[in-house]
C-alpha cells in the first residue's frame, strides 16, 4: 500500500514507470546569470533538469543555500563545447569547485549550510 502526504508532498513505495519525465528548460546564460533569484526563505522555482547552452566559458550563479532548500537536487546537461562555473549566489567559488564540462552533465544538491561556499555540492 502506498501512503502520500500532499500537505509536505512525501510519497512512500513510489513506483516511477517507463516514460517518466522530468520538467526542463534551455539557458543561454552569460557570465554573472542568476539561476533563481527566489528569496531564500522559500523552494526555488527553477524545473530540475536544466539543458545549458552558453555561447562561451561562462559562470553561473546557483541558488541561495538555505535549511528549506536542503535536499533540492538539479541536473545541468550542457549542449555546448563550453565549461560552465557554477559560483555561489554572491558569485564566489565553491569550497569543492562545480563545473559543468563541455557536452557533459552534472548533478547537484543544496546542503542547506548558510555558508554559501559550501551550500551545494556536486556528484
Amino acid at each position: 500500500m502506498s501512503r502520500i502526504n500532499l500537505e509536505d508532498n512525501r510519497a512512500w513505495r513510489l513506483k516511477v514507470d517507463g516514460g517518466f519525465k522530468f520538467s526542463t528548460g534551455t539557458l543561454v546564460p552569460a557570465t554573472g546569470y542568476v539561476l533563481d533569484g527566489t528569496p531564500s526563505t522559500l523552494p526555488i522555482n527553477i524545473t530540475p533538469l536544466i539543458f545549458m547552452n552558453p555561447a562561451g566559458a561562462v559562470n553561473v550563479r546557483l541558488p541561495t543555500s538555505s535549511d528549506i532548500r536542503r535536499g533540492t537536487a538539479l541536473i545541468f546537461v550542457n549542449l555546448s563545447g563550453n565549461v560552465v562555473t557554477f559560483q555561489t549566489d554572491g558569485g564566489a567559488a565553491f569550497t569543492t569547485a562545480l563545473t559543468l564540462a563541455a557536452n557533459g552533465a552534472t548533478r547537484v544538491v543544496c546542503t542547506g549550510n548558510t555558508t554559501q561556499a559550501l551550500g551545494w555540492v556536486g556528484w
